[in-house]
C-alpha cells in the first residue's frame, strides 16, 4: 500500500488567506481607505465598480474580522493539506459572483462587507474534496454542508443570524453566503470530473485516512463550521449588550427612552428614541402587523429603492417615502425634513427605519436628538453608535458633526 506524503509545511501555509486577513485588518485599522473600498450600491451605480471586489474586505467590528479571517484560514490549510489547495479560478469567481449577485438582486442594499461570502465557498469547496476521502472525511464534510446549509436557509427564513447570542440586531445577507457556497460547489464537481479523467488513485486518499494527525485535521474541522455559521456581521464593539429578551407585545410603560425593544414579531433594532417616536431596521413581513398592533400611525422609509407603501397602507397606516442616499449632496435638507416629519404630533406614533437601522437610521435621530431635545454632539454619537452605527461611514460622521456645528447657539 502507498502512502502519499502530505503537502510540506511551507506548501500547506494559506498564503491567500493570510494575504486577505492581512488586507481586511488594515482596512480595519484605516476607516477613511475602507470607506472608499467599501460595497456601496450607489458609488458602484455611478462607476465605482472595483467595490465589487474590494468590498469584501471591508469588515464592521472585530468580531466580524476574527469570525471571517480564521474560517479563511482554517479552510484554506485543510485544502492545503490536500495537495491541490485553492483552485486560482475559486479566487477570480467568488468574489465577482457575490458582489455582482448582490447588486443585481438586493437592488436595496446600501452597504455590505465581509469575507463570510467566500468563506461559505471554499467550506463547501473542502467538503466536495472530502466527499471523495475514506468515511471519516465524508462524515466531516456532510457536517460541513449542512452548517453552511442551515446557515443560509434559517437567516433567510428569520431575517436574523444564527447563533447571535449576545450580539445587537442585524439583518444578514443570506444570499452572499448562497452564492459563495454555489461557486464553491460548482468548482468541487468540476474537480472531480478532472480527478476522474486522470484516475486519481483512491487507494492513496484512503491511506492517508488512516493517519492519526489527519484524523486529529477531521475533529477540527468541526471549528470551521462553527465559524461558517456564526453570524456574518456583528455590531461595532462599542455597541450596547443584548439583555435576556422578554416576551413583548405591548410596550412597558416605564420604558426608558432609547431603551431598546426586542422580541417583536417581524422587527429588528428596535428602539423608542422619545413617546411617539420609535426606530428600527426594515420590517419583515409580519413587521408591519406587529407595528399596527403597537399603534404606529406613520412608518417612514428612508431606503433609496425599494417601496413598501402597500404593505404599510394594508395595515392602516400612514407611508412617507424620504430616500437618504450616502452622498452628502442636500442631505441637509432631507435629515431636517425627516427630523420635522417625525417631531409632527399629526404623525405621531411614528416609525423611522433604513435598512439596518443603523446608519440613515442613525444620523436622522442624532440630528433629532439635537435639533429639537437639545442633545450635545456626544450623547448623539453615542446613541448612534449603541444602534450599530458602523464607523465605515466616515462621511455619515463629518455631515452630523456639521450638523451639530450649525446649529443655532442655545
Amino acid at each position: 500500500m502507498v502512502r502519499q506524503k502530505r503537502a510540506p509545511v511551507m506548501t500547506a501555509v494559506p498564503w491567500v488567506s493570510l494575504g486577505l486577513t492581512a488586507a481586511a485588518v488594515a482596512l480595519f485599522l484605516s476607516p477613511p481607505l475602507a470607506e472608499l473600498l467599501v460595497y456601496d450600491r450607489e458609488a458602484i451605480a455611478a462607476g465605482e465598480v472595483w467595490r465589487l471586489l474590494t468590498g469584501h474586505l471591508v469588515h464592521f467590528s472585530r468580531e466580524h474580522l476574527l469570525g471571517n479571517g480564521a474560517a479563511m484560514l482554517l479552510t484554506e490549510t485543510f485544502l492545503r493539506r490536500e495537495g491541490a489547495g485553492v483552485p486560482r479560478r475559486f479566487w477570480c469567481i467568488a468574489p465577482l459572483a457575490v458582489g455582482l449577485a448582490l447588486f443585481l438582486f438586493l437592488t436595496d442594499l446600501p452597504i455590505y462587507g465581509g469575507l463570510s461570502g467566500i468563506a461559505c465557498g471554499a467550506i463547501v469547496l473542502l467538503a466536495g474534496r472530502w466527499l471523495r476521502g475514506g468515511r471519516p472525511e465524508q462524515v466531516a464534510a456532510l457536517l460541513l454542508l449542512v452548517g453552511v446549509g442551515a446557515k443560509v436557509l434559517l437567516e433567510a427564513y428569520t431575517c436574523q443570524p444564527l447563533l447571535a447570542a449576545g450580539t445587537a440586531p442585524f439583518v444578514p445577507v443570506p444570499l452572499a453566503h448562497l452564492v459563495g457556497a454555489a461557486v464553491g460547489a460548482f468548482l468541487a464537481v468540476m474537480g472531480h470530473c478532472a480527478d476522474g479523467a486522470m484516475n486519481v488513485n483512491a487507494e492513496c486518499r484512503r491511506a492517508k485516512m488512516k493517519s492519526t494527525a489527519h484524523r486529529t485535521a477531521i475533529v477540527a474541522c468541526h471549528l470551521i463550521m462553527a465559524g461558517a455559521v456564526s453570524p456574518s456581521m456583528v455590531p461595532p464593539a462599542g455597541a450596547a449588550p443584548v439583555p435576556q429578551p422578554v416576551p413583548l407585545v405591548a410596550l412597558p410603560p416605564e420604558a426608558r427612552l432609547s431603551e431598546r425593544i426586542y422580541n417583536l414579531p417581524g422587527l429588528s433594532n428596535v428602539g423608542r428614541v422619545t413617546p411617539g417616536i420609535y426606530r428600527g431596521a426594515q420590517p419583515g413581513p409580519e413587521g408591519y402587523e406587529t407595528l399596527r398592533k403597537l399603534g404606529i400611525r406613520t412608518v417612514i422609509d428612508l431606503r433609496t429603492t425599494e417601496s413598501e407603501q402597500g404593505q404599510v397602507e394594508a395595515a392602516g397606516m400612514k407611508a412617507i417615502a424620504l430616500p437618504i442616499t450616502m452622498s452628502r449632496d442636500g442631505l441637509t435638507e432631507k435629515v431636517d425634513r425627516v427630523v420635522a416629519l417625525m417631531a409632527d404630533p399629526a404623525n405621531q406614533p411614528v416609525f423611522v427605519h433604513c435598512r439596518h437601522g443603523q446608519d440613515r437610521t442613525g444620523i436622522v435621530v442624532a440630528a433629532y436628538r439635537m435639533k429639537v431635545e437639545r442633545w450635545s454632539l456626544a450623547d448623539a454619537e453615542s446613541e448612534m453608535q449603541s444602534f450599530g452605527f458602523n464607523d465605515v461611514w466616515v462621511n455619515f460622521k463629518k455631515f452630523i458633526r456639521k450638523y451639530a456645528a450649525n446649529l443655532p447657539k442655545r
